[in-house]
């Protein structure tokens, strides 16, 4: 008696002739691991430029932590996505980088009433600084994942550039376009 193996065995999971999408694929490999539930909890993921209508509206500072707590989770496919779909549109740069200049005009404008001779400083309301914070720590928690490229890193340290002191864009800037570092 011989036994003979299907030489056309797929390493994609399928079901019958049904094969599974990429993200079928990522929620079965949670349900097997019991993560499904904190992967479907994830849902800002799913949606492009949530992070730009959240900064039309008068924003709170917990509710940017909040949304930004998505974004250094322990999985990197959906810390990717994050990046991805609420960083990286050039919509959503925009949208930050006019946030975080009316929030600079408010801090200057009563850092002025306050002090007479006011010379220009970068500083920023709590939600502006609380906004940078949240980015600089999704930079930070994903520098060494695999799916955010350096180009997407350096564009999220270009959105915040003004608002960091120099030696701390400078040092994560030089990580990102040192030779040792080897992401596209």
């Amino acid at each position: 008696m011989q036994i003979q193996l299907n030489a056309n065995v797929s390493s994609q999971p399928n079901f019958g002739m049904a094969k599974l999408t990429k993200k079928g694929e990522c929620a079965a490999k949670r349900f097997v691991t019991k993560e499904l539930q904190v992967f479907f909890d994830q849902a800002p993921y799913c949606k492009k430029n949530m992070l730009k209508n959240v900064l039309k509206y008068d924003v709170k500072s917990q509710e940017l932590n909040d949304l930004f707590e998505y974004g250094v989770t322990n999985f990197a496919d959906k810390n990717a996505q994050f990046v991805k779909k609420q960083l990286m549109p050039k919509t959503g740069r925009w949208k930050i980088k006019s946030y975080l200049a009316k929030e600079h005009q408010i801090a200057a404008e009563q850092f002025a009433k306050e002090n007479e001779k006011a010379a220009h400083v970068t500083l920023l309301t709590e939600e502006g600084d609380c906004l940078v914070k949240n980015i600089l720590n999704v930079f930070d928690s994903n520098i060494n994942n695999p799916l955010v490229t350096r180009k997407q890193g350096l564009k999220i340290l270009d959105t915040i550039k003004q608002y960091l002191p120099s030696s701390d864009h400078m040092s994560r800037a030089a990580i990102m376009t040192d030779k040792i570092y080897s992401k596209k």
